[in-house]
């Protein structure tokens, strides 16, 4: 958690539009915004690949965390489920390690049911 007094709010898929929205909400509401990407950056960017390995200091300061990342291109059910799903499970494991009180998980509607 953030010790300097301000609330930080960590988003994943910041870039796609649902992510930007947020984004865009916290920092009129008084929140920094630290967006979890795969690429590109800056000085309030983390590099963030769901699916991959989460490192422990990835929320460092964090005490809200805004899921909104989804891998659409993926099309076999099998992978969807790797990346999507079991990613997902990953990022709020470390998330609850790292003692954020309060993770969101949400999705567009670009998003889609998968039956395995």
């Amino acid at each position: 958690m953030s010790n300097s007094g301000e609330r930080t709010a960590a988003v994943s898929g910041a870039n796609g539009y649902l992510g930007g929205v947020i984004c865009d909400r916290l920092r009129k509401e008084g929140w920094q915004t630290l967006k979890l990407l795969r690429s590109g950056g800056g000085e309030s960017c983390r590099r963030f690949v769901l699916g991959a390995p989460v490192e422990p200091d990835l929320f460092e300061g964090v005490d809200l965390l805004v899921h909104c990342a989804y891998d659409m291109a993926l099309r076999r059910a099998e992978d969807i489920w790797r990346i999507n799903v079991a990613g997902t499970e990953k990022l709020l494991e470390v998330g609850r390690a790292a003692g954020i009180g309060r993770m969101i998980v949400l999705s567009s509607m670009s998003a889609f049911d998968v039956s395995i």
